[in-house]
């Protein structure tokens, strides 16, 4: 990630890129949560419970309220990018789930 921001000078458009946090929150209630609520496969969410980004309540409110059928896994001790920063824990997740 670091070598993709540094990039062609791509650290001075940060401000920009950050903007998706406006459309995530703009769209959250007509486009992804009804995604997620909607889809018809089952639903597994591999989360860290040391995610800065989007905490364990995210992940608790999507397992609960959004698709109540849906599995969750936490990882302890892992941020928000679980597949770089856990990735045996992390496919072991994955994997579990689908067998």
């Amino acid at each position: 990630m670091a070598a993709a921001t540094n990039f062609a000078g791509g650290g001075r458009i940060g401000h920009k890129i950050v903007r998706y946090l406006d459309e995530r929150d703009r769209f959250q209630t007509s486009r992804w949560l009804p995604a997620v609520a909607n889809v018809d496969i089952p639903v597994h969410v591999c989360w860290g419970t040391a995610d800065a980004v989007a905490p364990r309540e995210v992940a608790e409110h999507l397992t609960t309220v959004v698709r109540p059928d849906a599995t969750l896994t936490l990882l302890d001790g892992v941020g928000h990018f679980c597949m770089q920063e856990a990735p045996a824990e992390w496919n072991e997740a994955v994997l579990d789930f689908w067998q």
